[in-house]
């Protein structure tokens, strides 16, 4: 344990007032006349004022006003320490928005979008359990207004949305069977809108479909299983990917007398769970699936179903890993203690800003992601000067890292040649069911020539084709690169070789030309015969020679040759 120095943040409370709202702030009309009485310069006094105001039918619409100036001022000056006091006006934001006045329910609306487009991305945590306590409201305007939110979130922070998408996407699929059109409607609408910061190129062509059977499962879901099953996974699965596919596979294992679904949803389970990179990422799921997996390799009557579950069922513990490493104990009171302590030393002091803080932080420490100073500096800023701030946020973040826990990064390797990098990336491979290689490193320098050594059926032109393609995860896509391999076929065999050639659309569309095409070719050793000759007439290497020189003339930065010692 460190001693204790004098160059140590000292544990006092700050001498240096915070931040305060400026004299130029362009408040409209009502929101001055209702702020008349109130120190313009406390955001806490403001905030105050508005809260009061919300229980006084004549000064709602005012209030909202407020809240919409505020939060405007806030977004525009791209600052976050008014966001604690903003956040204790959003239960009544919400409770406005089914106001029996229809103008007090447009400006709560408005007031709402206005707070959710200025929060800071790291608190989006924070204000999801805020907006999920909404949906149990009973006034369905209330809750109407809370689904909205989410195609906001996911707009104006994609990133947080994706690592919160599990809790989102069950949240939203439950909300849409509200009988209610308008919320069934709009929910769907957020759902897409939120599932859309998935990245996984496998996923995004049947995402619509996966959405769609989720929410129509007696109808739509075996024909959903089958496009999964059909689908070649090569990325990595994340928990994003994983939130809108387990429900689907869910319903699948759990379906009473069809082995059949049974053992699709098993085969695509065990897939895609072989492409899980972290513990992390499957966590959220594992007391939903494991129950059933055991349940069903156990009690299936069908030998070879049995052995498909209980090889999915491995394949999930081993992607759980020690899952246990994944998570820490805490909740925002603890956080809040630890906060209080740098801040104020024994005097326990909880207000706004602790309050919202510690819940902004709690999500951090507890799924031991790494820490960032926007989880706290810009909130201190509110009660203190910004160097005090950053010292006091710093400081505890360094304490509740060590109290709580938090994300290790990962560890850069230099390179030390001067030879141009090409890609340098982490990528899992799979073909139809069967995954081909797992969280493999692919490091490719300009000028180097490389080898893949395998047997038949390893991968080696699957890789080449998938990189071709432009689908390994982390691959450049702005490099150019062609795949070369005997594809000339019997309905070829008619045409000129140069022709052959010369039709190809890339080649079209380079706009190389006929002496342009020749030139390749006779610097690949081809003779005026063969040239103008068809290509029926080519042996199989001339075959390949010929697919060679179309390559050469596409320009590629990356030559992938299939079996090129043939």
């Amino acid at each position: 344990q460190k001693a204790k120095t004098n160059d140590a943040p000292s544990k006092r409370t700050p001498t240096t007032m915070g931040s305060k709202l400026p004299e130029d702030l362009k408040w409209s009309e009502a929101a001055v006349t209702l702020l008349a009485e109130t120190e313009k310069k406390s955001c806490k006094s403001v905030c105050i004022t508005i809260n009061k105001a919300c229980a006084e039918k004549d000064k709602k619409v005012a209030a909202m006003a407020a809240v919409v100036d505020l939060a405007t001022w806030a977004k525009e000056s791209d600052v976050f320490w008014p966001e604690p006091y903003l956040v204790t006006c959003m239960p009544n934001v919400l409770a406005l928005c089914a106001d029996k006045q229809r103008d007090v329910q447009v400006k709560a609306e408005e007031a709402g979008t206005c707070i959710m487009n200025a929060l800071n991305p790291v608190a989006v945590d924070a204000m999801l359990e805020l907006l999920f306590v909404q949906f149990q409201e009973h006034r369905w305007q209330t809750k109407l207004a809370a689904v909205r939110m989410f195609s906001s979130l996911a707009k104006s922070a994609p990133k947080a949305v994706t690592f919160n998408l599990p809790k989102v996407v069950r949240a939203l699929m439950e909300v849409s069977q509200d009988p209610k059109p308008q919320i069934k409607e709009t929910a769907l609408v957020a759902l897409k809108s939120c599932v859309q910061v998935i990245d996984n190129p496998d996923i995004i062509p049947v995402l619509d479909a996966v959405i769609s059977a989720n929410l129509n499962p007696e109808t739509e879901g075996e024909t959903c299983l089958d496009r999964l099953v059909a689908t070649t996974y090569v990325n990595n699965v994340d928990k994003a990917t994983l939130s809108v596919i387990v429900p689907i596979l869910m319903r699948g294992l759990r379906v009473r007398g069809n082995v059949i679904m049974q053992r699709k949803a098993a085969i695509v389970m065990d897939t895609m769970c072989k492409l899980v990179k972290d513990p992390e990422e499957i966590a959220p799921f594992a007391e939903e699936v494991l129950p059933d997996l055991i349940r069903n390799a156990e009690e299936i009557s069908i030998p070879e179903v049995r052995e498909r579950t209980a090889e999915a069922l491995n394949t999930v513990k081993v992607a759980m890993g020690d899952m246990a490493l994944t998570m820490v104990a805490c909740d925002p009171v603890e956080v809040e203690a630890v906060l209080s302590e740098q801040i104020s030393g024994n005097a326990y002091n909880s207000d706004e800003v602790s309050q919202w803080a510690s819940q902004v932080c709690t999500p951090f420490f507890k799924d031991c992601r790494p820490r960032t100073n926007e989880m706290v500096v810009p909130y201190l800023k509110a009660i203190m000067s910004e160097a005090e701030a950053i010292i006091n946020g710093e400081a505890f973040l360094e304490t509740g890292a060590t109290k709580f826990g938090a994300g290790q990064e990962e560890e850069v390797v230099e390179d030390h040649d001067d030879l141009a990098v090409l890609c340098d990336c982490t990528f899992s491979l799979a073909y139809g069911n069967r995954v081909l290689l797992h969280n493999t490193k692919l490091k490719l320098k300009r000028g180097k020539c490389y080898g893949l050594i395998g047997p038949n059926g390893a991968g080696k032109s699957t890789l080449m084709r998938s990189i071709a393609a432009g689908v390994v995860e982390g691959f450049p896509k702005e490099i150019r690169s062609v795949y070369v391999e005997c594809d000339v076929s019997a309905a070829d065999a008619d045409f000129i070789c140069w022709e052959f050639i010369h039709s190809d659309p890339l080649i079209q569309e380079m706009g190389k030309t006929k002496d342009q095409v020749i030139d390749m070719m006779r610097s690949c050793t081809f003779s005026d015969e063969l040239i103008f000759g068809p290509v029926g007439s080519l042996s199989g290497g001339w075959r390949m020679r010929l697919a060679l020189s179309r390559a050469m003339l596409k320009e590629p930065e990356l030559l992938l040759l299939d079996e090129p010692t043939n």
